[in-house]
């Protein structure tokens, strides 16, 4: 067993051993300091990825509108109706 030490903090030190070529190309990935926060973030993703519900689970649990027609809402709004919510602006600079 790894030796653990609880802190006030709900922080907890520990020695594991890491694979050292998958800690270097997590690394690359993410601007992080130190492996410290490296493996912090990918305990904190995982446990978001475990969090989220398993999308076959809702599959037919959904009635879709017969009418629905996506063609004539890209027609409507050919760069995406998401854009104007999410307040992006796609425009190059020399256009605006």
């Amino acid at each position: 067993m790894l030796p653990v030490t609880q802190t006030k903090d709900h922080t907890m030190r520990t020695h594991i051993v890491l694979d050292e070529a998958l800690v270097e190309e997590a690394m690359r990935y993410v601007e992080v300091k130190s492996k410290r926060e490296l493996l912090d973030l990918a305990l904190r993703e995982f446990i978001a990825a475990r969090r989220r519900p398993d999308l076959s689970d809702l599959f037919g649990t959904v009635e879709i509108d017969p009418d629905y027609d996506y063609k004539a809402l890209r027609q409507e709004h050919p760069r995406g109706v998401s854009d104007r919510y999410l307040g992006v602006d796609r425009q190059p600079a020399a256009a605006r």
